[in-house]
Protein backbone atom coordinates (compact mmCIF):
# COMPACT_ATOMS: atom_id res chain seq x y z
CA UNK A 1 0.00 0.00 0.00
CA UNK A 2 1.16 3.60 -0.46
CA UNK A 3 3.36 5.13 2.19
CA UNK A 4 1.04 7.16 4.39
CA UNK A 5 3.73 9.79 4.93
CA UNK A 6 3.25 11.04 1.38
CA UNK A 7 1.47 14.33 0.88
CA UNK A 8 -0.02 16.25 -2.07
CA UNK A 9 1.98 18.75 -4.12
CA UNK A 10 2.41 22.33 -2.96
CA UNK A 11 0.97 23.84 -6.12
CA UNK A 12 -2.48 25.10 -7.00
CA UNK A 13 -3.36 23.54 -10.35
CA UNK A 14 -3.24 19.89 -9.13
CA UNK A 15 -4.03 18.61 -12.63
CA UNK A 16 -1.25 16.07 -12.30
CA UNK A 17 0.17 14.50 -15.49
CA UNK A 18 -0.21 10.99 -14.10
CA UNK A 19 1.21 8.38 -16.47
CA UNK A 20 1.58 4.64 -16.13
CA UNK A 21 5.21 3.69 -15.58
CA UNK A 22 6.83 0.81 -17.50
CA UNK A 23 5.83 -2.48 -15.93
CA UNK A 24 2.71 -1.10 -14.26
CA UNK A 25 -0.31 -3.36 -14.42
CA UNK A 26 -3.96 -2.80 -13.56
CA UNK A 27 -3.24 -4.40 -10.18
CA UNK A 28 -0.46 -1.93 -9.40
CA UNK A 29 -1.84 1.09 -11.20
CA UNK A 30 -2.60 3.24 -8.16
CA UNK A 31 0.70 2.34 -6.50
CA UNK A 32 2.52 3.34 -9.68
CA UNK A 33 0.60 6.62 -9.70
CA UNK A 34 1.84 7.37 -6.19
CA UNK A 35 5.42 6.58 -7.24
CA UNK A 36 5.12 8.78 -10.31
CA UNK A 37 3.66 11.61 -8.25
CA UNK A 38 6.70 11.48 -6.00
CA UNK A 39 9.33 11.10 -8.71
CA UNK A 40 7.85 12.75 -11.78
CA UNK A 41 5.39 15.47 -10.83
CA UNK A 42 7.03 17.50 -8.08
CA UNK A 43 5.44 16.00 -4.99
CA UNK A 44 7.06 17.36 -1.85
CA UNK A 45 6.98 16.09 1.72
CA UNK A 46 4.59 18.72 3.06
CA UNK A 47 1.78 21.02 2.01
CA UNK A 48 2.74 24.58 1.15
CA UNK A 49 -0.08 25.92 3.30
CA UNK A 50 -1.00 24.08 6.52
CA UNK A 51 -4.69 24.93 6.17
CA UNK A 52 -4.96 24.28 2.43
CA UNK A 53 -7.77 21.79 1.90
CA UNK A 54 -7.50 18.71 -0.29
CA UNK A 55 -10.41 17.05 -2.06
CA UNK A 56 -10.03 13.53 -3.48
CA UNK A 57 -12.47 12.57 -6.23
CA UNK A 58 -12.78 8.87 -6.94
CA UNK A 59 -14.26 7.99 -10.36
CA UNK A 60 -15.51 4.44 -9.86
CA UNK A 61 -14.51 1.36 -11.89
CA UNK A 62 -12.14 1.72 -14.89
CA UNK A 63 -9.99 -0.46 -17.12
CA UNK A 64 -11.64 -3.77 -17.89
CA UNK A 65 -14.34 -3.00 -15.31
CA UNK A 66 -16.86 -0.81 -17.12
CA UNK A 67 -19.28 -0.69 -14.21
CA UNK A 68 -22.95 -0.23 -15.01
CA UNK A 69 -24.12 -0.03 -18.62
CA UNK A 70 -27.09 1.65 -20.25
CA UNK A 71 -29.83 -0.63 -21.52
CA UNK A 72 -28.42 -0.60 -25.06
CA UNK A 73 -24.83 -0.99 -23.79
CA UNK A 74 -23.60 2.22 -25.40
CA UNK A 75 -22.94 4.14 -22.17
CA UNK A 76 -20.55 2.89 -19.48
CA UNK A 77 -20.39 4.05 -15.91
CA UNK A 78 -16.58 4.04 -15.79
CA UNK A 79 -16.15 6.50 -18.66
CA UNK A 80 -19.01 8.78 -17.68
CA UNK A 81 -17.94 9.19 -14.05
CA UNK A 82 -14.38 9.95 -15.17
CA UNK A 83 -15.76 12.71 -17.40
CA UNK A 84 -17.96 14.04 -14.59
CA UNK A 85 -15.08 13.93 -12.06
CA UNK A 86 -12.86 16.01 -14.33
CA UNK A 87 -15.65 18.54 -14.67
CA UNK A 88 -16.09 18.64 -10.88
CA UNK A 89 -12.36 19.28 -10.46
CA UNK A 90 -12.39 22.11 -12.99
CA UNK A 91 -15.39 23.77 -11.31
CA UNK A 92 -13.92 23.42 -7.82
CA UNK A 93 -10.62 24.99 -8.85
CA UNK A 94 -12.41 27.79 -10.66
CA UNK A 95 -14.60 28.54 -7.65
CA UNK A 96 -11.79 28.19 -5.09
CA UNK A 97 -8.27 28.29 -6.59
CA UNK A 98 -6.82 27.64 -3.13
CA UNK A 99 -8.11 24.08 -3.06
CA UNK A 100 -6.10 21.01 -3.97
CA UNK A 101 -8.12 18.52 -6.00
CA UNK A 102 -6.73 15.07 -6.81
CA UNK A 103 -8.29 12.04 -8.47
CA UNK A 104 -7.72 8.35 -7.83
CA UNK A 105 -7.54 7.80 -11.57
CA UNK A 106 -7.02 10.21 -14.46
CA UNK A 107 -7.55 7.68 -17.26
CA UNK A 108 -9.52 4.55 -18.04
CA UNK A 109 -7.41 2.27 -15.84
CA UNK A 110 -8.22 -0.18 -13.06
CA UNK A 111 -7.62 0.87 -9.46
CA UNK A 112 -8.63 -1.51 -6.67
CA UNK A 113 -11.03 -0.53 -3.91
CA UNK A 114 -8.25 -0.74 -1.31
CA UNK A 115 -5.92 1.46 -3.34
CA UNK A 116 -8.54 4.17 -3.77
CA UNK A 117 -9.03 4.90 -0.08
CA UNK A 118 -5.31 4.24 0.60
CA UNK A 119 -4.46 7.05 -1.82
CA UNK A 120 -6.85 9.44 -0.05
CA UNK A 121 -5.36 8.53 3.32
CA UNK A 122 -1.80 8.83 1.99
CA UNK A 123 -2.60 12.27 0.59
CA UNK A 124 -4.08 13.31 3.94
CA UNK A 125 -7.32 14.36 2.24
CA UNK A 126 -9.99 16.49 3.86
CA UNK A 127 -12.81 15.02 1.74
CA UNK A 128 -13.20 11.76 -0.19
CA UNK A 129 -16.08 11.43 -2.66
CA UNK A 130 -16.53 8.31 -4.78
CA UNK A 131 -18.53 8.93 -7.96
CA UNK A 132 -20.78 6.28 -9.48
CA UNK A 133 -23.83 5.78 -11.68
CA UNK A 134 -26.61 3.39 -10.77
CA UNK A 135 -28.33 0.58 -12.65
CA UNK A 136 -31.16 -1.86 -12.06
CA UNK A 137 -31.54 -5.34 -13.50
CA UNK A 138 -35.33 -4.94 -13.56
CA UNK A 139 -37.23 -2.00 -14.96
CA UNK A 140 -37.12 1.11 -12.79
CA UNK A 141 -40.18 3.29 -12.37
CA UNK A 142 -37.94 6.21 -11.49
CA UNK A 143 -34.22 6.77 -11.38
CA UNK A 144 -32.70 9.46 -9.27
CA UNK A 145 -29.76 10.48 -7.14
CA UNK A 146 -28.66 8.77 -3.93
CA UNK A 147 -25.66 9.32 -1.66
CA UNK A 148 -24.26 6.75 0.74
CA UNK A 149 -22.23 6.94 3.92
CA UNK A 150 -20.57 4.02 5.66
CA UNK A 151 -22.68 1.60 7.67
CA UNK A 152 -21.86 -1.68 9.44
CA UNK A 153 -23.35 -4.92 8.21
CA UNK A 154 -22.31 -8.52 7.78
CA UNK A 155 -19.56 -9.80 5.50
CA UNK A 156 -21.99 -11.03 2.84
CA UNK A 157 -23.25 -7.49 2.35
CA UNK A 158 -19.67 -6.26 2.00
CA UNK A 159 -18.96 -8.88 -0.64
CA UNK A 160 -22.06 -7.90 -2.64
CA UNK A 161 -21.00 -4.26 -2.53
CA UNK A 162 -17.49 -5.14 -3.67
CA UNK A 163 -19.03 -6.68 -6.80
CA UNK A 164 -21.04 -3.50 -7.37
CA UNK A 165 -18.13 -1.10 -6.88
CA UNK A 166 -15.40 -2.94 -8.78
CA UNK A 167 -12.48 -5.33 -8.33
CA UNK A 168 -10.49 -5.77 -5.16
CA UNK A 169 -7.02 -7.11 -4.64
CA UNK A 170 -7.94 -9.76 -2.15
CA UNK A 171 -8.42 -9.92 1.59
CA UNK A 172 -11.24 -11.20 3.74
CA UNK A 173 -14.16 -8.72 3.71
CA UNK A 174 -15.18 -9.81 7.21
CA UNK A 175 -11.67 -9.04 8.40
CA UNK A 176 -11.86 -5.63 6.74
CA UNK A 177 -15.08 -4.95 8.59
CA UNK A 178 -13.63 -5.86 11.97
CA UNK A 179 -10.43 -3.88 11.51
CA UNK A 180 -11.69 -0.80 9.67
CA UNK A 181 -15.31 -0.10 10.53
CA UNK A 182 -14.31 1.44 13.86
CA UNK A 183 -12.56 4.23 11.95
CA UNK A 184 -15.93 5.61 10.80
CA UNK A 185 -17.65 6.64 14.01
CA UNK A 186 -18.33 9.61 16.21
CA UNK A 187 -17.42 12.99 14.78
CA UNK A 188 -16.02 11.52 11.56
CA UNK A 189 -19.26 9.66 10.84
CA UNK A 190 -21.29 12.80 11.53
CA UNK A 191 -19.14 14.88 9.19
CA UNK A 192 -19.49 12.21 6.51
CA UNK A 193 -23.26 12.48 6.81
CA UNK A 194 -23.00 16.26 6.60
CA UNK A 195 -20.93 15.95 3.43
CA UNK A 196 -23.38 13.44 1.96
CA UNK A 197 -26.42 15.62 2.70
CA UNK A 198 -24.79 18.65 1.08
CA UNK A 199 -23.72 16.75 -2.05
CA UNK A 200 -27.11 15.03 -2.34
CA UNK A 201 -29.14 18.21 -1.99
CA UNK A 202 -27.20 20.27 -4.50
CA UNK A 203 -26.70 17.49 -7.04
CA UNK A 204 -30.46 16.95 -7.13
CA UNK A 205 -31.14 20.69 -7.33
CA UNK A 206 -28.86 21.28 -10.31
CA UNK A 207 -29.82 18.00 -12.00
CA UNK A 208 -33.44 19.14 -11.96
CA UNK A 209 -32.49 22.03 -14.22
CA UNK A 210 -32.07 19.42 -16.92
CA UNK A 211 -34.55 16.81 -15.64
CA UNK A 212 -37.26 18.51 -13.56
CA UNK A 213 -38.67 15.15 -12.42
CA UNK A 214 -35.29 13.85 -11.17
CA UNK A 215 -35.96 11.77 -8.06
CA UNK A 216 -34.26 12.49 -4.75
CA UNK A 217 -33.50 9.11 -3.16
CA UNK A 218 -31.86 10.74 -0.18
CA UNK A 219 -28.84 9.85 1.95
CA UNK A 220 -28.55 6.21 2.97
CA UNK A 221 -26.17 4.00 4.91
CA UNK A 222 -24.36 1.10 3.37
CA UNK A 223 -21.12 -0.73 3.99
CA UNK A 224 -19.34 0.10 0.76
CA UNK A 225 -15.83 -1.33 0.78
CA UNK A 226 -14.36 1.73 -0.91
CA UNK A 227 -15.31 3.79 2.18
CA UNK A 228 -13.78 1.39 4.70
CA UNK A 229 -10.80 2.83 6.51
CA UNK A 230 -11.34 6.44 5.42
CA UNK A 231 -9.65 8.82 7.83
CA UNK A 232 -11.61 11.79 6.49
CA UNK A 233 -15.28 12.57 5.79
CA UNK A 234 -16.21 10.22 2.95
CA UNK A 235 -19.29 9.47 0.87
CA UNK A 236 -20.31 7.62 -2.28
CA UNK A 237 -22.61 9.30 -4.80
CA UNK A 238 -24.78 7.46 -7.32
CA UNK A 239 -25.55 10.44 -9.56
CA UNK A 240 -28.01 8.84 -12.01
CA UNK A 241 -29.56 5.61 -13.25
CA UNK A 242 -28.07 4.44 -16.54
CA UNK A 243 -31.00 2.06 -16.96
CA UNK A 244 -33.60 4.84 -16.64
CA UNK A 245 -34.25 6.00 -20.24
CA UNK A 246 -34.60 9.73 -19.55
CA UNK A 247 -31.48 9.86 -17.40
CA UNK A 248 -29.47 7.82 -19.88
CA UNK A 249 -30.51 10.19 -22.67
CA UNK A 250 -29.58 13.21 -20.54
CA UNK A 251 -26.17 11.72 -19.68
CA UNK A 252 -25.34 11.61 -23.39
CA UNK A 253 -25.32 15.42 -23.39
CA UNK A 254 -22.45 17.54 -22.11
CA UNK A 255 -24.97 19.98 -20.67
CA UNK A 256 -26.43 17.46 -18.25
CA UNK A 257 -23.05 16.08 -17.21
CA UNK A 258 -21.96 19.67 -16.56
CA UNK A 259 -25.10 20.26 -14.48
CA UNK A 260 -24.39 17.18 -12.34
CA UNK A 261 -20.75 18.19 -11.95
CA UNK A 262 -21.78 21.68 -10.91
CA UNK A 263 -24.09 20.31 -8.25
CA UNK A 264 -21.45 17.95 -6.91
CA UNK A 265 -18.90 20.76 -6.75
CA UNK A 266 -21.36 23.09 -5.02
CA UNK A 267 -22.17 20.35 -2.54
CA UNK A 268 -18.50 19.94 -1.63
CA UNK A 269 -17.98 23.70 -1.37
CA UNK A 270 -21.09 24.12 0.77
CA UNK A 271 -19.83 21.41 3.11
CA UNK A 272 -16.37 23.00 3.37
CA UNK A 273 -17.91 26.37 4.16
CA UNK A 274 -20.11 24.84 6.85
CA UNK A 275 -17.21 23.15 8.65
CA UNK A 276 -14.63 25.93 8.21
Amino acid sequence: MPNTSQHPPDRGDTALPLRRAPGCTSRTGALCLVTLCLLDTGFKPARAEPRQRLIVLDPGHGGTDSGALSTDGSLSEARLVLDIAKRVRRILLRRDPGLLVLMTREHDIAVSLEERIALANAWNADVFLSLHLNAASSSVRKGGVVTFVLDRRDGQDIEEDRVRQGPSHGGDPRGLQRVLSSLQRGDLAERSKQLARSVQRLTVATGRRGLPSLADRGVRRRLFSVLLGARMPAALLEAAFLTEPREAAALRTERYRELLAGGIAEGILSYLQAVS
